[in-house]
């Protein structure tokens, strides 16, 4: 379960007094609409069959990049599907990726696999086995049966999972996996039985159960549950030179076990929010996206002192944390508890150390100088007693979802392919966390500090129409179709139809180095965000503002969409009267 807050926001419009009547002054700099009306790249229709004509631009845009997150502003809309459809046929048919990860279970996209690899299993039934409704329609359908044709014809593409949801059966089936290869699980049913009771039992089908159990078991039994999961992982190295099965099999299930370890964290992070709650999370982002250039201000100010005491103590631990997100995976996974009190104790005698040489220190720089040096310091001490928090509470402050869908995106780039695509939320992809409290880091957050540039994010917009979601309206919650409206003036589905852009592709890395274009697009502006639920009638609840070329290399823009289209089983389940 995950819990998503947006910020409100509202959006008025100005008025100058010129003339007799008040007129509304542009939303946007008439330098900003040319700017996008010259480098959007039209599309002549969501049709996926034309992806060769349409999408010739993609070739440059694309380049040699070999892993590629696509995006989507909302979970329920036909033209995002399609579009997504048509983007991924280019990247198999004409840049040679054969590697695709969708935002749903990994233990799940085996059933779809084997549909493409030799139609072995029935197409909707394998589209039903994953979780929930969302990729449970009849656009997954028509680019599944295109993926079968492609492999038919040689093309070979793997179709994989890789979300987390299904904690049970993973676990089953890596437990199962070393039960093959002779590892004796006993010790582990010992150990489960003893965290939640002989009642329920770990091979137990109503995986309902299990969850009312953990309810009851609280936190302890939540600690218990990671300490379990973690044993499966850690079997998998006493087989891996040993295992029965190929080195592909072996390695699957080993991901199944981890998989199946990072839900039991986000389990565990879930609960600990939901009795606990966090603080100070506006403070800890801006501080984090501030810290690289609080880093080179710091160092500059060291080499000032001449103080080689100081370089020599505070040195090692700017070179660790100048990039905050990577900082605190250092700190809580590489350092020890001495190591982490000597990092606080450092800082601190630094502090004292200027104190005690302030006159020399003086002589220096100047006194506003000085005094900045000094916070710059207090905001490396509150760095870290952020970063000895998130050890103290270690879930609190790391979205193990995330974490867990940015190993599965690892796990599939290093199997042998020559691309790989995935295929996700636009909150998920984008590569830095957003202005709102909701999940903290994202997948692409992690995924960008492995492999930087060479990766490249693909955001999906949309201007109006209908979306299918869970609507959010009074008690009762039900998956229903309900209307999306128009953008609100100055948003960036605004710009777009401003610029009188219908289906395009913007380049958002082309965005000038100076001028009104960069600065409108460097400071923050506000998009819409549908994930799976949807109150029409509070639209400005899903809109984020923030910093967008921050977030996407690349911008998709459909003006008009419709509901995706449910399967019959979909439609059986939560539309049937």
């Amino acid at each position: 379960m995950t819990r998503q807050l947006f910020f409100s926001l509202f959006l008025c419009t100005c008025f100058s007094t010129s003339g007799q009547e008040l007129k509304p002054e542009a939303a946007f700099p008439e330098e900003v609409v040319s700017w996008v009306q010259k480098n959007a790249q039209p599309i002549s229709s969501t049709v996926p069959a034309s992806f060769r004509e349409d999408l010739s631009c993609l070739e440059q845009i694309i380049g040699n990049h070999q892993l590629v997150l696509l995006g989507e502003g909302t979970h329920g809309t036909r033209e995002i599907f399609q579009i997504k459809d048509k983007i991924v046929r280019y990247l198999i048919d004409q840049k040679g990726f054969s590697t695709l990860g969708i935002e749903y279970d990994l233990i799940d996209g085996v059933y779809v696999n084997r549909y493409i690899q030799d139609q072995t299993e029935d197409l909707y039934h394998a589209l039903d086995q994953q979780r929930g409704w969302v990729w449970n329609t009849e656009e997954l359908a028509t680019f599944i049966q295109w993926l079968a044709g492609n492999n038919a014809r040689g093309e070979g593409v793997d179709y994989y999972g890789i979300d987390l949801f299904e904690l049970v059966r993973s676990a089953h089936s890596a437990l199962e996996y070393l039960r093959k290869n002779e590892v004796n699980p006993t010790l582990f049913s010992e150990a489960w039985q003893a965290s939640f009771g002989q009642s329920l039992s770990f091979y137990a089908s109503d995986t309902d159960s299990f969850y009312t159990a953990l309810d009851e078991a609280g936190l302890e039994g939540n600690y218990r549950l990671v300490e379990l999961m973690q044993w499966i992982a850690d079997e998998f190295s006493s087989i891996k030179n040993g295992a029965r099965s190929d080195t592909s099999d072996w390695r699957f299930h080993q991901q199944l076990a981890r998989t199946a370890l990072n839900r039991s964290r986000h389990l565990l992070q879930f609960n600990y929010d939901y009795i606990f709650g966090t603080d100070h999370w506006q403070e800890q982002l801006a501080l984090f996206r501030a810290f690289p250039q609080k880093a080179d201000s710091l160092r500059q100010y060291l080499s000032k002192t001449s103080d080689a005491h100081l370089s020599l103590t505070i040195g090692p631990i700017l070179a660790t944390v100048e990039n905050p997100f990577r900082g605190r995976t250092t700190y809580l996974t590489e350092l020890d508890f001495q190591q982490r009190r000597d990092w606080s104790d450092n800082i601190q005698l630094a502090i004292q150390r200027l104190d005690l040489r302030r006159e020399i220190y003086r002589k220096k720089m100047t006194d506003t100088d000085y005094q900045h040096f000094l916070q710059l310091l207090g905001d490396l001490d509150q760095l870290l007693v952020w970063y000895k928090n998130a050890f103290d509470q270690p879930l609190e402050r790391l979205n193990y979802r995330e974490v867990g869908l940015a190993d599965n995106v690892r796990f599939l780039d290093s199997l042998k392919n020559s691309g790989t695509v995935i295929w996700a939320h636009n909150l998920h992809v984008t590569k830095v966390q957003t202005n709102t409290k909701s999940d903290g880091d994202k997948m692409g957050t992690f995924l960008k500090q492995v492999y930087g540039d060479d990766m490249l994010v693909i955001g999906t917009l949309i201007g109006q129409g209908t979306v299918q979601a869970w609507d959010y309206r009074g008690e009762k919650r039900k998956l229903g179709v309900m209307q999306i409206p128009q953008p609100h003036a100055g948003t960036m589905e605004d710009l777009f139809v401003e610029a009188d852009c219908t289906i395009c592709l913007l380049d958002l890395r082309q965005i000038p180095k100076d001028g009104v274009v960069a600065d409108w697009f460097g400071t923050e502006q506000s998009f819409r965000s549908v994930g799976n639920f949807y109150n029409p009638d509070e639209p400005e609840d899903f809109f984020i503002k923030d910093v967008i070329p921050d977030h996407f290399d690349v911008l998709v823009f459909i003006r008009e969409t419709n509901r995706a289209v449910p399967t019959e089983a979909v439609r059986e389940r939560y539309f049937k009267e």
